[in-house]
């Protein structure tokens, strides 16, 4: 497992069905077509999925190709797919907000267990997709991975700006019954290209990635784990952790860092609980609640680093976690 994957937490069901991991490459798209769909190119990869850029009557798309394999960790992919499947008319209703990245269309039906059994062919034919708006600026990483726009007096506004953004975006998502639960730079994505400091303190911005969005209170998908909070591999879903993970992006985005200090303790609460050792698994999680308590946050840092509010954020107990609406009205008077 990579660092900034998705990872499945699907260990509440057991299954015997036989698993492995699907190998296809995504330049097997490029050049062909999915659906009416010609397919350009590889715009990107993520733990869960291929990106890949397609043309319809001569507008553009991004067609999120999901990864049909079972991670590490995960029990059962397909009450994964079932469950996308389900929630797939809601998705696309969520995603009409201006501040989300818009999803046209989900086709995860009737092929995920044909694809489990070794079925290439329909794989690369008809994969289990989301077709989503086409975003011109890319994602967030890629601008704090911009040394002209990270090294600007202007970068703390600019940050400022966008968590204000997704802040909007994650309070209607949470106000409709959903939990986003992969709130990341990678799924921050710009309406358009940035090229200064002072085009990204006006910059416009969605949150996109609907595809681990659960409804509160249900059973976590997926998550990943260098944003995730502790509480998130053992409870079932609650808008305090997107709050926590909005905070984590916040912190990297100020920093270039993914350096906290829970990060040996989540991945053993992972590993365990997805091998259905629940008590072993709330071990390590107490293990790394107790590491981000001593978190000193803003040590060296200035503007949002130090503002006591990202310590809130970024508290290992839930309840002492700002809500968004909370969130979304500070950044708003910055």
């Amino acid at each position: 497992m990579k660092s900034g994957d998705v990872v499945s937490v699907n260990y509440r069901e057991k299954t015997t069905q036989p698993t492995r991991p699907h190998v296809a490459l995504p330049s097997s798209w490029v050049g062909g077509k999915i659906s009416v769909y010609s397919i350009k190119s590889v715009i990107g990869e993520g733990g869960n999925g291929y990106v890949l850029l397609g043309k319809y009557n001569g507008k553009k798309y991004a067609i999120k190709v999901l990864k049909v394999r079972e991670g590490q960790g995960t029990v059962s992919v397909t009450s994964y797919f079932s469950g996308l499947s389900k929630e797939a008319a809601n998705l696309i209703d969520l995603s009409e907000w201006r501040g989300m990245v818009k999803i046209y269309a989900v086709s995860v039906d009737n092929v995920i267990d044909e694809i489990m059994r070794s079925n290439d062919s329909l794989y690369l034919s008809d994969p289990p997709r989301l077709i989503m708006e086409y975003m011109e600026g890319g994602i967030l990483e890629g601008a704090i991975l911009n040394d002209t726009l990270f090294y600007s007096n202007k970068w703390n506004d600019a940050v400022t700006r966008v968590a204000s953004q997704v802040a909007n975006a994650l309070q209607y998502v949470h106000s409709q019954g959903y939990v986003h639960l992969d709130v990341k730079p990678n799924n921050v994505f710009l309406l358009s290209p940035v090229r200064t400091a002072e085009e990204m303190e006006k910059v416009e911005v969605k949150l996109g990635d609907l595809g681990s969005a659960t409804r509160i209170g249900k059973d976590v998908g997926q998550l990943t784990l260098e944003y995730a909070t502790p509480e998130q591999i053992v409870e079932t879903a609650s808008p305090k952790m997107d709050v926590f993970s909005l905070g984590m992006t916040i912190y990297v985005s100020l920093t270039r860092r993914v350096d906290r200090p829970d990060t040996e303790h989540m991945r053993k609460a992972f590993s365990l609980a997805s091998k259905g050792m629940m008590k072993e698994a709330r071990r390590e999680v107490d293990e790394a609640k107790r590491c981000l308590s001593s978190w000193e946050v803003g040590n060296g840092g200035v503007g949002l680093l130090r503002d006591p509010m990202l310590k809130r954020m970024l508290s290992p107990n839930p309840w002492d976690r700002p809500s968004m609406k909370e969130v979304t009205e500070w950044l708003s008077n910055l």
